[in-house]
């Protein structure tokens, strides 16, 4: 059973590559002539047990309802009964297939609101307390011992973020770089905790956004996700196309960078690096680049091989060929 399927697959991979062909060629008879053959043959086939990859009958359902839609029909080819009903079969097939991936983002989404949700309950709370006491603290600290002081606090920070790291022994992207005295430890915090507000309102608003683009996805997001350059490994090197996946990733990646502890290291000797260049992997930052988050990537794999499948198919042209060897 699995060998005649294979074949049968490689059969209707030829048909519907033949049909794309005479599509090119404006041999409009000749290709409904393919199409019907493959249509024809699958359903006998099914009968006798032989399992069609659903994504060839897609493909074929949907070239042959848009060149029977055409305005005059197709010269030599007469209507059947059936051809009505190819746009409603072919969509069944793409709902059934989205089942999946669709209850998977539906769960994410979930956990996302409910995570969201529980942070933004948390910020309540501190704004309803005293958000910038350390700046009273700094200010009191301030005056005689203040050399001593910052001296301290350098070493504190460089005993603690020194294992492991740069060429110098030092952490690139750590505070410590940052700030020679209180008045500039003092703007150094307000800007990260000003940069982690600003990272989290971009990651939701970007959030946001996809949850409204992905009800209804238009067809250069279909094909972004279908030939992104860093999801799908077999365009790494064909082009520079990146997908709002991937992007989103970047800009968690960031945020990420103003939450956590980053260990960075730079190439040149005494480099600093900043958080947002260490976390996309900028600047000899090996943070980034070698351990890029993994949150986003099976959804983006998910998201990307169902459009891309579907793009296949749904939106299959002549110059698509035949899709179906997938």
């Amino acid at each position: 059973k699995i060998e005649a399927e294979d074949s049968q697959r490689l059969l209707f991979f030829a048909l519907n590559g033949l049909g794309a062909v005479l599509l090119l060629q404006d041999e409009l008879a000749l290709a409904v002539g393919a199409y019907r053959e493959m249509l024809a043959g699958a359903e006998e086939r099914d009968r006798m047990g032989v399992r069609t990859d659903p994504l060839q009958r897609l493909h074929t359902l949907h070239n042959l309802a848009e060149v029977l839609s055409r305005p005059g029909g197709v010269p030599g080819v007469p209507p059947t009964l059936r051809d009505s009903a190819l746009p409603e079969q072919a969509a069944k097939i793409s709902r059934e297939f989205l089942q999946v991936p669709q209850g998977r983002m539906l769960q994410a989404l979930g956990e996302q609101r409910e995570r969201t949700q529980k942070v933004g309950d948390a910020l309540k709370r501190l704004s309803r307390g005293e958000q910038d006491w350390w700046l009273g603290a700094l200010q009191a600290l301030r005056g005689e011992g203040e050399e001593e002081l910052v001296s301290s606090l350098k070493a504190f920070l460089t005993e603690n973020v020194t294992a492991g790291v740069g060429t110098d022994g030092s952490n690139a992207s750590s505070l410590v770089h940052r700030f020679r005295d209180l008045h500039g430890l003092g703007f150094s915090i307000q800007n990260e905790l000003q940069q982690m507000e600003d990272g989290r309102r971009k990651v939701l608003g970007e959030v946001q956004r996809l949850q409204g683009v992905c009800v209804k996805p238009s067809p250069g997001m279909v094909f972004e996700a279908s030939h992104c350059s860093r999801c799908r490994p077999e365009f790494a090197e064909h082009g520079e196309t990146v997908c709002d996946f991937c992007r989103l990733d970047d800009a968690m990646m960031q945020y990420e960078a103003r939450l956590f502890s980053l260990r960075t290291t730079a190439l040149v000797r005494g480099h600093q690096v900043s958080a947002d260049a260490a976390a996309l992997g900028m600047d000899g930052g090996a943070w980034g680049g070698a351990a890029r988050a993994q949150r986003f990537q099976p959804a983006a794999s998910a998201a990307a091989d169902a459009q891309q499948d579907l793009g296949r198919g749904a939106r299959g042209r002549a110059r698509d060929g035949a899709a179906g060897g997938v």
